[in-house]
């Protein structure tokens, strides 16, 4: 779902979840440190992908190029589709490219971590994004 799209009451509704919110619910996580493929297309996509402004500009030049690198720590173990949505886990991310936040669904409930996680630095999310895949 788009980024712009999505709210809580949609979620809620569509799904009839119990929504806790409150503070990180994982672990501490180590950072991990961007490649430097990564460091230097964030250092020239975050200010062309929000002078843009546009949801698609956020999404190709912030996200995916964070979502692959995902991939590289992770040898090649998962997929990256994009516009695609796919519910492997229970914990997903809502972002706008610079600003991340953290969900985790046990049956009905959904938690959410208040927290806003920017970026950059892309060290934290990078952590928690792998911990999600590979421990979560």
């Amino acid at each position: 779902m788009p980024y712009r799209q999505f709210t809580i009451a949609k979620a809620v509704d569509n799904f009839q979840l119990d929504i806790v919110e409150g503070d990180r619910f994982f672990p501490e996580i180590a950072p991990i440190n961007p490649s430097s493929l990564l460091a230097e297309t964030l250092k020239e996509n975050i200010p062309w992908a929000i002078a843009v402004g546009s949801e698609k500009a956020r999404s190709e030049g912030i996200i995916n190029p964070v979502l692959l690198e995902v991939k590289r720590q992770l040898k090649g173990q998962i997929s990256v589709f994009s516009g695609e949505e796919f519910s492997v886990t229970i914990y997903r991310t809502v972002t706008s490219g610079t600003v991340w936040r953290f969900l985790k669904l046990e049956g009905q409930t959904v938690a959410i971590d208040l927290n806003d996680y920017l970026l950059p630095p892309v060290e934290q999310i990078l952590g928690v994004l792998v911990w999600m895949l590979r421990d979560g």
